[in-house]
């Protein structure tokens, strides 16, 4: 099991029972949360697809290279607000008026 599945089963536990004790019992709900998520909504690639064009401003190496401490620094300012995006409370009223 990944650390994300227990991360995501820790949550569900905690949202619903006020305590993460008994997150093993959550972790099939969490990992058809997490394969909800594989497939990106047009506003969580809009998100994506701005925050990678930021990537521009990030420092670079002599050789021009992008510099990060380290390599999994590269995507995460990319995850973080395809996430964000995806957590947007209008975002479903929003599909259902349009």
């Amino acid at each position: 099991m990944s650390e994300m599945v227990v991360r995501v089963a820790r949550a569900i536990a905690t949202y619903a029972n006020g305590s993460a004790d008994m997150w093993e019992n959550w972790q099939e709900e969490a990992r058809a949360a997490i394969e909800a998520m594989r497939e990106p909504d047009k506003h969580m690639i809009d998100a994506g697809i701005t925050a990678a064009g930021e990537v521009e401003d990030w420092p670079r190496d002599t050789d021009g290279s992008y510099r990060a401490d380290t390599p999994s620094d590269m995507p995460k300012p990319v995850w973080h607000a395809m996430i964000d995006a995806a957590l947007q409370p209008d975002r479903l009223t929003e599909k259902r008026e349009g």
